[in-house]
């Protein structure tokens, strides 16, 4: 991902291959502005600022995707929770679902919410 910003180091542009929609070509710099590569590790789609060469994060903009994520996790469990509980009937690949769902709880153990694969649902 790459950012462009104006002189005073106000976010203007977001550009790259991420999984939103952010224009997928190259800006034009303007006189008084800087575009810069966003280097592993700073999570790109919460920058807002830069300063002296620093990235700015708003840390409400990463706060606000994991509760995002939680809420899609916990509907997705809930949806699921019957199969794993059923006792008196064999439910097909149990051991898939068992799985997908371990895969859905673990899903906030990562550390940038804007690169979460989502498990398949098994079939």
């Amino acid at each position: 991902m790459k950012l462009l910003f104006d002189e005073s180091g106000i976010l203007l542009v977001r550009y790259g291959d991420g999984p939103y929609p952010f224009p997928p070509f190259e800006p034009t710099v303007q006189p008084g502005q800087t575009l810069m590569e966003v280097p592993d590790g700073v999570i790109g789609e919460a920058v807002v600022r830069v300063s002296d060469g620093e990235f700015i994060i708003d840390d409400t903009i990463i706060t606000s995707e994991w509760n995002n994520i939680r809420q899609i996790r916990n509907k997705r469990l809930a949806e699921t929770d019957w199969i794993c509980s059923i006792t008196d009937y064999e439910v097909p690949n149990k051991a898939g679902w068992i799985a997908y769902r371990q895969a859905l709880r673990d899903i906030t153990k990562g550390t940038n919410p804007f690169k979460v694969v989502w498990p398949l649902t098994p079939q």
